[in-house]
């Protein structure tokens, strides 16, 4: 029997059995639709639980099941989900895009949906949570060694915070596929009164995973110990796991440095690298 609206009362002359059957598949439908929490939780990118009642004897999902559930771990990259001992299927993003390392975090608890093939994440992931409660970027990461050279990467040693699932190397911020705003900052000081008749200097952002320049921004000083930030901001869409670096890069690497800026005023951070995943 199909499920229906119809609500019987002490009025209706209804036969048992039909009244039996019309409960049966209304409940079943209720199973169907209506959340139900996940117990058991465990694992972070092979993820297994356990629903109560079980799928009926020779049954399992369907589409338009909703779950809830809270994740054991963050995720370290794409995420399967088995309930019940059921096959293991995919869980994305509610658009359909695969999990990356950090969109699901210990402790978080989410709404999700099954869809045929794979399970949908209705609620914020854990990297969207994060930004629109502290307004952060999904990535700061810095460096403050001063010793560059021209045509040298500035150094970047530190990730302050990352919720995108980035990770650092060799002076490289290697982001994961997605949408991203980028700003990054590097520290040029002029150290020769000579400034006036020097004008090709600053900072560039490099695709070094591409092989390509992004973009170059820089200034000009007019007297030793003149410097500042040299900023660059871009927006780009990665396909695949992409290294980013920032280059320092002049055409008179006598007379600038990658360092601390103007004096009385030197900062600690000299290269800055933020990302917003969006």
């Amino acid at each position: 029997m199909t499920a229906t609206r119809d609500v019987f009362t002490s009025a209706d002359t209804v036969p048992g059995d039909q009244l039996l059957d019309q409960i049966a598949a209304n409940t079943g439908a209720l199973y169907d639709s209506v959340p139900i929490t996940l117990t058991a939780v465990a694992g972070a990118d092979t993820v297994t639980a356990t629903v109560a009642p079980d799928f009926k004897t020779g049954g399992g999902l369907v589409a338009g099941m909703k779950f809830s559930l809270t994740w054991a771990a963050a995720n370290t990259g794409a995420v399967t989900l088995a309930i019940n001992g059921q096959p293991a299927a995919p869980v994305l993003s509610a658009s359909g895009a695969a999990l990356v390392a950090g969109d699901l975090a210990a402790g978080m608890t989410s709404l999700i949906e099954y869809h045929g093939a794979n399970f949908r994440v209705l609620t914020q992931l854990a990297a969207q949570a994060d930004q629109s409660a502290y307004i952060l970027p999904g990535l700061i990461a810095y460096g403050t060694t001063a010793a560059v050279v021209d045509g040298a990467l500035c150094p970047i040693d530190t990730i302050d915070r990352n919720v995108i699932g980035a990770a650092l190397s060799a002076d490289k911020i290697t982001l994961q596929p997605g949408t991203y705003l980028i700003h990054a900052r590097a520290m040029v000081r002029q150290t020769s009164a000579t400034g006036a008749s020097i004008t090709d200097f600053g900072a560039t952002l490099r695709n070094v995973t591409g092989g390509a320049d992004l973009l170059r921004s820089g200034f000009r000083g007019d007297a030793v110990g003149i410097g500042g930030p040299v900023d660059l901001h871009h927006h780009m869409v990665i396909g695949t796991a992409t290294e980013l670096a920032v280059r320092f890069d002049t055409g008179d690497a006598s007379n600038f440095s990658h360092n601390a800026g103007n004096t009385g005023s030197a900062p600690t951070k000299l290269t800055e690298f933020f990302a917003w995943k969006i």
